[in-house]
C-alpha cells in the first residue's frame, strides 16, 4: 500500500454521490489510518480511509489511454500487397 502524506494528489470517492474526484491530502492520522482530503476545484473536505484512496486521475487516465492504444495496435490490419 502506498505511504500517503500531506500534500499528495489522489483520487477519492465522495460519500454524497459515490463518484471519484481528484483531491489533495490535507491531513493524515496514521493511528486511525485515515486522512482528510480536499476535493480539487470544489473545496469540500472529507475524511477517508487511507486504504480507500486511489492514484491521481491523471495517472489512471494515462494508463487507460495507453491500454486503449495498445489494444488498437493489436487489431491493426496491414495491407498484404504494397500500394502502387
Amino acid at each position: 500500500m502506498k505511504q500517503w502524506k500531506v500534500g499528495d494528489k489522489c483520487s477519492a470517492v465522495w460519500s454524497e454521490d459515490g463518484c471519484v474526484y481528484p483531491a489533495t491530502i490535507a491531513s493524515v492520522d496514521f493511528k486511525r489510518e485515515t486522512c482528510v482530503v480536499v476535493y480539487t476545484g470544489y473545496g469540500n473536505r472529507e475524511e477517508q480511509n487511507l486504504s480507500d484512496l486511489l492514484s491521481p486521475a491523471s495517472e489512471v487516465a494515462n494508463d487507460t489511454e495507453q491500454n486503449a492504444q495498445a489494444v488498437s495496435y493489436t487489431h491493426l490490419t496491414l495491407p498484404t500487397t504494397p500500394y502502387v
